[in-house]
């Protein structure tokens, strides 16, 4: 039988219907809403076990249902080579993007790491050395950096005030996160290897097809395409986005965090307002021409 689940990504009631009933255990902190046969439905705030009946009130925003198919299950079983619970969660966060996109939210490929009440995102392709560069950061600087999400945070566009960036069920083989931590985006490091430790604002025009690339949707349709472009464009207009070439070592991570995150950083972000792109859709072109869409803004 189905389990069917609520839960809340950054203010967003999000119900799921989840094949494996074994799958509700990797969204335990997020559920503001449960219903089985067995107990019948019971509500609580996401993250804590009190008895919580308004958590689904008007302040949260309503979406779609997120659900797997049973052709999307079997694949997912089969290319992740894992039981039908892990399979599940894994696959199922494509139909949650599409729930969130609506909604002013998007996922984005990154460990987001919190510090000074500012989140940053150490991003790049997979295995470039995300969770070396944040396992040397709480080493150097202990105390000082905490992990907001180890691979997939949720990023929120509002149309007034800052983007800010929350948890989300999806953190990675580590499993790094805090599902009670969000704060504003202060700034973007992507990672490239290389021999010598360097790291520099992106020139305009840089930036936005780098940036693009993180951002987790299927293009399915031009609105959708669309919606992360005007994504982007907010982002890159609002915070600082930085190239690191590295060798991994602790060398690296001090480097990162005296230029960016520290004291330092912070000081040369206020001073330092211009966008790092040349023209908002830049990336957003870029990636359409590989995929065959077009962006008409």
């Amino acid at each position: 039988m189905d389990c069917e689940l609520t839960i809340t990504l950054a203010d967003i009631a999000i119900p799921l219907i989840l094949r494996s009933k074994e799958s509700a255990a990797y969204f335990r902190d997020y559920i503001i809403r449960e219903k089985s046969a067995v107990q019948g439905t019971r509500e609580k705030c996401a993250g804590n076990d009190r008895d919580a009946s308004n958590c689904l009130s008007d302040e949260f925003m309503r979406t779609g249902t997120a659900k797997l198919t049973d052709k999307r299950l079997a694949e997912a079983i089969r290319n992740t080579g894992s039981d039908a619970a892990f399979a599940e969660y894994a696959y199922i966060i494509e139909d949650v993007s599409r729930c969130v996109i609506p909604n002013g939210c998007s996922f984005f490929h990154s460990v987001a790491i919190l510090h000074n009440g500012g989140a940053y995102l150490l991003t790049g392709r997979s295995g470039i050395g995300k969770s070396t560069q944040f396992r040397n950061l709480t080493k150097i600087y202990p105390g000082v950096i905490k992990v907001i999400n180890g691979d997939k945070p949720i990023l929120r566009f509002p149309e007034n005030g800052p983007v800010t960036v929350h948890p989300s069920p999806w953190m990675g083989k580590e499993r790094w996160g805090n599902h009670r931590l969000s704060a504003p985006l202060k700034g973007i490091v992507c990672l490239e290897q290389d021999r010598e430790n360097r790291i520099r604002r992106f020139a305009p025009g840089e930036a936005a097809p780098v940036v693009y690339r993180q951002f987790l949707y299927r293009p399915e349709s031009r609105e959708t395409i669309n919606r992360i472009c005007d994504f982007e464009e907010k982002m890159l207009a609002s915070v600082p986005v930085y190239l690191m070439t590295n060798r991994g070592d602790t060398e690296s991570s001090e480097m990162l965090y005296e230029s960016v995150i520290g004291e330092a950083g912070d000081e040369k972000h206020e001073n330092d307002k211009t966008p790092s792109r040349r023209s908002p859709s830049d990336g957003c072109r870029q990636h359409n021409a590989d995929c065959g869409a077009r962006c008409n803004r």
